[in-house]
């Protein structure tokens, strides 16, 4: 049964609920193998193995463990985004992670994100526990220097999904092994695929452009990104159509978080110049010129 006795015992008594998990939390004795997957996830999510996050990737995996999840986990395939597995794949080989847990890697960054979805499907109360738990046991139990931003505390708990896409990810494995499953099986072929030529397909990325970093999105298009204020960033994502740059969205972050913004950064469309488009299509739908000029004055609005 899907979450039987979580579930019964948080409709019954939610305190209950999380004090059971308390007392299993200081229970719980994870392997060696069990903590050295948590390492390399933290090495892959930030670069280094940081204890902090580690000890976020860690509560959420026995979460995850004390948690039931879905009997028919094996019938599952995982999507295969091309760009976002080529870019996991460079990541973990920039950071040293061993070749052979890459799938491991990747794996875990997709379940992560739609674990309800993956793993929950007909437990109606899964995400509000998993939400209970975060809130009342891992941030209660969690000191702070200063009260977290809102941004800081959408990271960390990224973090924690991380651990329990990492166990998620393994008992997937498992069910598939034991159903032997070729491996060329497992992955689902997204198939995203332009409409357009590609101008920029085939160049090895990161690319750094007049001070910007250009890479490719985790699905579809490519992304500008620069430096902005106080450790903040200023981000371009656009989708490449031939000689025009079909521009999604302009986000800005820094101190007061994270927002989208109605006009891209200079500088980044300097990089579209660079990178020889002629126009560029803006989010609201208007489509400018390009000129030789720099920044947003060399743009000219294109009239239907």
């Amino acid at each position: 049964m899907i979450g039987a006795v979580s579930a019964a015992v948080y409709e019954a008594d939610p305190n209950q609920y999380v004090a059971d998990f308390e007392k299993y939390l200081q229970s719980w004795e994870g392997s060696d193998e069990e903590r050295d997957l948590a390492s390399w996830i933290t090495i892959a999510a930030v670069g280094e193995d940081a204890p902090d996050v580690f000890r976020f990737v860690a509560l959420g995996y026995i979460t995850a463990t004390w948690e039931s999840w879905t009997d028919d986990i094996g019938d599952r395939r995982l999507g295969l985004f091309e760009n976002m597995r080529r870019k996991s794949d460079r990541d973990c080989a920039e950071r040293g992670i061993p070749e052979e847990l890459y799938d491991v890697i990747y794996g875990t960054n997709v379940i992560s994100v739609q674990l309800s979805d993956f793993a929950g499907a007909g437990d109606d109360s899964l995400s509000d526990r998993l939400d209970l738990l975060w809130e009342q046991v891992v941030l209660r139990n969690t000191e702070f220097e200063s009260p977290p931003s809102e941004e800081t505390l959408v990271g960390l708990h990224s973090f924690y999904n991380k651990g329990i896409g990492l166990y998620l990810f393994l008992q997937w494995w498992q069910a598939l092994d034991e159903r032997e499953i070729p491996y060329s099986e497992r992955w689902s072929d997204i198939g995203l695929a332009p409409l357009y030529d590609d101008p920029l397909a085939g160049l090895e990325f990161p690319l750094t452009i007049r001070g910007c970093t250009l890479d490719e999105t985790d699905t579809l298009g490519y992304e500008i990104r620069s430096p902005g204020k106080l450790g903040g960033y200023h981000l371009t994502t656009f989708i490449a159509e031939g000689e025009v740059a079909n521009l999604l969205r302009f986000v800005t972050s820094g101190r007061l978080g994270t927002r989208t913004v109605k006009v891209p950064e200079p500088s980044h469309v300097d990089v579209l110049r660079e990178l020889g488009f002629q126009e560029a299509i803006f989010p609201n739908g208007q489509r400018y010129r390009l000129s030789s000029w720099s920044g947003l004055s060399g743009i000219r609005r294109i009239k239907d």
